[in-house]
């Protein structure tokens, strides 16, 4: 009698047992499968998750790309037409001009966000950029300072010196407007001082880019109406500009009307009360 009951009961051991191994594979394997799918992708030119973010100097995110669809990213790809993002960041940096008070709160706050330091070789630059005053105050638990209205606006370009263009890598005044991908405007710098540009460099640390950019995307957000006219309008001003893609057909600035002009500060439901206008 005993013998009769207990057979059963051991197929039926075995049989749970043998489900909980196929189980316990399968859950294996697919943990494996996705490990590897994750570090095939990043496996090429493009090495981690974080290239592209590094790669995009702080300004609007490039994505990862594969291209040749192996499974492997190679390239870092913005998630519209260049033009839409020039004209978008134009966008912001104009509205940043127009609400100048809550733009430097914003920028100190993303200023504690961001990461500490981006090499020791920034660390020298870094201890005097915009992110070093609101960092002390919030690591000292004391009020934060917003960045000074002197230090929100990024160094323009304005006059250059004859020549200043001639060498071989940087060949045009927009030279280094072109490379930026539409984000912070990186500007001709001669760096072994013979008059002519050699390198495209941020106007501070990248650190401080990078704390700026989110600022100016915050701020795009909190003041969303104003920002969308500003969009149209330097939409309207690009519109017959190309970088030859074709996606221009379809992109942004394609789809808005021509703007009316930038708008001015002055409405009480969005001016922030301390922000100067730029006319």
């Amino acid at each position: 009698m005993s013998n009769g009951t207990s057979k059963p009961r051991r197929v039926l051991q075995l049989g749970g047992a043998l489900i909980a191994v196929v189980a316990l594979v399968a859950s294996v394997t697919a943990i494996a499968s996705a490990q590897t799918a994750q570090s095939r992708y990043f496996s090429g030119v493009i090495t981690g998750p974080d290239f592209c973010i590094e790669d995009s100097l702080g300004g609007p995110r490039t994505y990862p790309f594969d291209q040749d669809r192996d499974g492997v990213a190679d390239i870092c790809s913005l998630p519209t037409t260049r033009r839409a993002t020039v004209a978008r960041q134009n966008a912001m940096e104009l509205l940043a001009l127009d609400f100048v008070a809550r733009f430097g709160q914003l920028y100190s706050y993303e200023c504690t966000d961001v990461r500490e330091t981006y090499g020791s070789d920034e660390r020298a630059k870094e201890l005097l950029d915009e992110c070093a005053a609101p960092r002390e105050a919030d690591a000292a638990g004391v009020p934060i300072p917003p960045v000074p209205a002197s230090r929100t606006s990024p160094a323009l370009a304005t006059t250059w010196p004859s020549g200043f263009f001639s060498g071989p890598v940087v060949t045009s005044s927009t030279f280094c407007l072109n490379r930026s991908l539409g984000g912070p405007v990186t500007y001709p710098l001669d760096v072994n001082g013979d008059n002519v540009a050699d390198i495209c460099s941020l106007p501070t640390t990248r650190r401080a880019t990078v704390a700026r950019q989110n600022a100016l995307e915050r701020l795009a957000a909190e003041r969303n109406t104003f920002f969308e006219s500003l969009f149209a309008s330097e939409c309207a001003r690009l519109i017959n500009v190309t970088f030859g893609e074709g996606a221009e057909a379809n992109d942004e600035c394609a789809d808005r009307e021509a703007g009316t002009g930038r708008p001015l500060p002055g409405d009480d439901d969005e001016d922030d009360g301390g922000s100067g206008g730029s006319g």
